[in-house]
């Protein structure tokens, strides 16, 4: 999209928002992100190229195809901040292809900006820190940048005033993108065992639903019958299976209503279910799909991870630090060293991680996201130091605040509100 087509896009959700909304869940796929708009009464999605020649947002009322979605690390920073806020309003710049996405979150006014630099997507986020009870401002194209707004943050990277370009009336739609993108990187498989899950459970759903609105008929013979009390404890009313718990007459007809109130509530809910089954039903001509093969178009975020631009630093306590770009790694050497990495280097905040079910050394990370690399980085570090062979390791973690040691153990520790996790080390 040009700026003009922008401008254009943003112009068409303003006039058509009515200003409350909360922003829920986010997904992406290899090419696009999509953040869930919760109006009263409608859902709409807002979709944002990722770039690589998408580049622009759209609004859509359909969420990114399953079969299409992937994860990495922007879309968990996106989760973290936008998910559960309250949207304040979308604005484009006045001179480049930068939207900003004004949020309320913690009670405070948040700013996400998306910047689109000829091919490549930036992004900038002033957000509340509950860590350091402030306001902060990631720069994605270098996050130990400091400034003191996001336009200056964009201003860094070359913020210009874009030409005047007509706008492309014949903008492709967001709908003929994604089906482009599931025909490109999405293969038929040759099994049938998906569309025949899918259409099972179509049929099923339909056949509880046909018979959860026979509550209408056991309502009518609770209204036309008043000797409840001479049935039997377990007897069959209008095809329903019904075991009294009561004896007396009138606490038996209570017992039928909570019933009938039971089976409505069960007919929206299955009805809901339907709806959303029925979107799933593939055709007797075409084949299930698997997952997309495309690569995730990232956002450029950092330098990379460049071996030079790893620094470690070794302390005379028993452990070392390993400082990459953007998040910072400690690591145990020794018991002792455990122990002092958790008391003089760790913050309550950060997360400590752990073979699961076996000595390991301990390692604390210093991070706002987890995501599949940062295991996967602490399981191979993991394992390195502790001299194993393996390609998959178990890992438990939690945060910092959550551990405490162990008197006369050193090296050993308590935790609580942990988590477990597989990580496969060699698996792309």
């Amino acid at each position: 999209m040009t700026y003009d087509d922008i401008v254009g896009q943003v112009r068409q959700f303003q006039t058509s928002w009515k200003g409350i909304g909360q922003l829920q869940k986010c997904y992406s796929s290899s090419r696009f992100i999509s953040i869930s708009l919760r109006e009263s009464g409608k859902s709409t999605y807002l979709i944002f190229g990722r770039g690589k020649g998408f580049e622009g947002l759209w609004l859509s009322e359909k969420q990114i195809p399953s079969v299409i979605r992937k994860k990495d690390r922007f879309l968990e920073y996106l989760r973290k901040h936008l998910g559960g806020a309250r949207l304040l309003g979308i604005e484009v710049d006045q001179l480049d292809r930068i939207i900003y996405i004004k949020y309320q979150k913690f009670g405070r006014e948040c700013i996400f900006g998306v910047f689109y630099k000829g091919r490549q997507l930036l992004f900038a986020n002033k957000y509340y820190s509950q860590k350091l009870d402030t306001m902060k401002i990631l720069c994605s194209c270098d996050p130990k940048f400091n400034p003191d707004s996001i336009v200056e943050a964009f201003d860094s990277v070359g913020r210009t005033k874009q030409e005047k370009l007509e706008r492309n009336k014949c903008c492709t739609q967001i709908v003929e993108l994604l089906e482009e993108e599931i025909e490109e990187g999405v293969d038929p498989v040759k099994d049938k065992r998906s569309k025949n899950f899918i259409n099972r459970k179509y049929k099923n759903i339909k056949d509880d639903l046909e018979k959860n609105k026979e509550w209408v008929k056991l309502r009518d013979y609770i209204e036309k019958n008043s000797d409840f009390d001479l049935l039997p404890k377990k007897t069959k009313i209008c095809g329903f299976k019904i075991n009294f718990q009561e004896k007396s007459n009138f606490k038996r007809r209570d017992e039928l209503y909570n019933k009938v109130k039971k089976l409505k509530r069960g007919e929206a809910i299955l009805s809901e279910r339907l709806k959303e089954v029925k979107g799933q039903l593939i055709p007797e001509k075409q084949e299930p799909l698997e997952k997309s093969k495309l690569d995730v178009i990232e956002p450029l975020w950092g330098k990379g991870k460049k071996e030079n631009e790893i620094k470690k630093t070794h302390d005379s306590s028993g452990f070392y630090i390993v400082d990459y770009p953007g998040f910072k790694m400690g690591v145990g050497t020794t018991a002792h060293g455990n122990d002092q990495l958790r008391k003089n280097w760790g913050k309550k905040e950060d997360w400590w991680f752990h073979l699961d079910g076996q000595t390991s050394a301990h390692i604390i990370v210093k991070t706002d996201v987890l995501d599949e690399g940062l295991f996967k980085l602490v399981g191979k570090e993991l394992i390195r130091v502790g001299g194993l062979q393996t390609s998959e390791v178990n890992l438990i973690y939690t945060q910092v605040k959550n551990l405490k040691g162990i008197a006369k153990s050193p090296g050993s520790v308590n935790f609580k509100k942990e988590k477990r996790l597989r990580v496969y080390l060699n698996e792309n």
